[in-house]
């Protein structure tokens, strides 16, 4: 049975008006078209598309990270992370595809850049982390304060904590110390290559859970 009233195609009971007048497939084709575009600008989607790539040839470039990467796919961002004092870049960066079954096409396979092995992974979304990530640091110099020790890692995303180890005798530090991060992608990024506080060599492990 027909309603008496109309409504424009944009009235707030215009779905509601479809289904009851019949027009049962313009209902389903409306209702699918804002499931598609909720999905398009969904923050999940968006974490989905995203890949940390690590190992990185020093002379790569965000140009020659973007067209190897884009024979799997268009790529929308694609980023190499430099040191902000030399300019020099830090042997990894992270891309995003514009679709996310490129990220699964591209982890299949082994990949060769600019004559290196490197390390693409999936950015992890957060509903799959734990809520921290923490990573193990040893060989710390004597001179590093705290100071020296949160900043250093700030570069390579937002700190949640940094705790240099102290001998509870002397009130020096022990050479090593914690750092946790709130997400995984910085974890990756200070396992990529070698690392320097202070000009002195660090080890940087992932910590292991108790």
């Amino acid at each position: 049975m027909q309603p008496t009233w109309t409504a424009p195609p944009n009235a707030p009971h215009y779905d509601y008006w479809l289904c009851t007048t019949g027009n049962l497939d313009r209902c389903v084709f409306r209702f699918l078209l804002r499931l598609q575009l909720c999905a398009k600008s969904s923050p999940l989607t968006l974490t989905y598309r995203k890949m940390f790539i690590g190992g990185l040839n020093w002379e790569t470039t965000e140009q020659s990270l973007k067209d190897y990467f884009s024979q799997f796919g268009e790529v929308s961002e694609c980023t190499v992370m430099r040191d902000s004092a030399t300019g020099r870049s830090r042997g990894f960066g992270f891309l995003t595809f514009k679709d996310p079954k490129c990220v699964n096409i591209v982890m299949v396979k082994e990949h060769h850049l600019d004559g290196k092995i490197i390390d693409p992974k999936r950015a992890i979304p957060r509903e799959e982390q734990e809520r921290t990530s923490k990573i193990f640091v040893g060989g710390v110099s004597q001179e590093a304060t705290e100071e020296d020790f949160r900043n250093f890692f700030k570069q390579f995303g937002r700190v949640v904590d940094a705790t240099l180890m102290m001998d509870k005798d002397t009130g020096r530090p022990r050479g090593f110390g914690f750092v946790t991060f709130d997400g995984d992608a910085a974890v990756d990024a200070t396992l990529s290559g070698p690392l320097q506080i202070l000009g002195k060599a660090i080890e940087v492990k992932r910590a292991q859970p108790r």
